[in-house]
């Protein structure tokens, strides 16, 4: 259902949505579904969960909004050459709301998973959402991604090519707050045993990496970059831990980064 706006042309950008004063879209909102794939050497058939909902209502009193997805399955069997892979299961959701009354767009849950593993859970929220200085508090409070079963998967598949890949990525904590014009970041980012290597190309390996950092950013900078000042929107970058292990040189940096001074940065090599 469908109620827009007389407009002279349509936007290609996310613009498009404040066309419609009235919309909803439900996809398999109930149940999961029946999915058959086949062809010539590959057959899934499994059900899946592919919801997606989203409403929007500019017009209603107060203004309404709703979002939410849930796609994927605990378990997918795919059979190649009439021979069964080991099942994998994957998962992406989110809850988006909008609760009028205090003008917050809630994201309740956003996750990513493989298999057991919660490759990212995720909430935040827009307080102010419908005025012009908005607040953002979004973090990622799980975060671990072992890559080893996402290669077994991928090299099983045939036309696929050949690579390795394993370790494991780690991005929580991270922490967004803050406005457009003053908007800080706070990470601990963790690599470790990264392997990838594809057909017959020298590998890169990442034996370990911990990046803790904090950094303010100015989204609503107007400044063009420049040979001087390439990220305008860059305010300070402090980095307390950059510790590095690749193809088995390490490297260690620590320092912060402020527009308008020097930069302080330690940097150690040991190859």
């Amino acid at each position: 259902m469908l109620d827009t706006k007389r407009i002279n042309k349509i936007p290609l950008n996310t613009d498009i949505l404040a066309i419609f004063d009235k919309f909803e879209i439900g996809l398999n909102p109930k149940k999961e579904i029946q999915v058959l794939f086949e062809d010539n050497s590959k057959k899934l058939k499994n059900p899946f969960n592919l919801t997606w909902i989203l409403s929007q209502d500019a017009k209603a009193k107060p203004v309404v909004f709703y979002s939410k997805m849930d796609i994927g399955a605990k378990s997918i069997p795919i059979s190649v050459n009439n021979k069964l892979l080991a099942p994998f299961g994957f998962g992406i959701r989110y809850d988006l709301q909008y609760a009028p009354k205090d003008d917050v767009l809630t994201l309740k849950d956003f996750s990513i998973t493989f298999n057991n593993d919660i490759w990212i859970s995720s909430k935040g929220k827009v307080t102010n959402a419908l005025k012009n200085e908005r607040d953002i508090d979004f973090e990622i409070t799980q975060s671990y991604m072992n890559l080893e079963p996402v290669s077994k998967v991928l090299n099983d598949l045939p036309g696929m090519p050949v690579m390795k890949l394993s370790g494991i990525i780690q991005l929580a904590p991270l922490k967004v707050s803050g406005s457009l014009k003053d908007m800080r970041v706070m990470g601990d980012i963790k690599l470790k045993d990264l392997l990838y290597a594809a057909g017959k190309s020298s590998a890169h390996k990442v034996s370990y990496m911990n990046f803790n950092f904090s950094t303010s950013l100015d989204f609503a900078s107007k400044t063009n970059p420049t040979a001087d000042n390439p990220m305008p929107y860059l305010k300070t970058l402090n980095i307390s831990k950059l510790d590095l292990n690749y193809n088995g040189s390490d490297m260690n940096i620590n320092g912060e980064f402020s527009i308008g001074k020097n930069i302080d940065l330690n940097i150690a090599f040991d190859k």
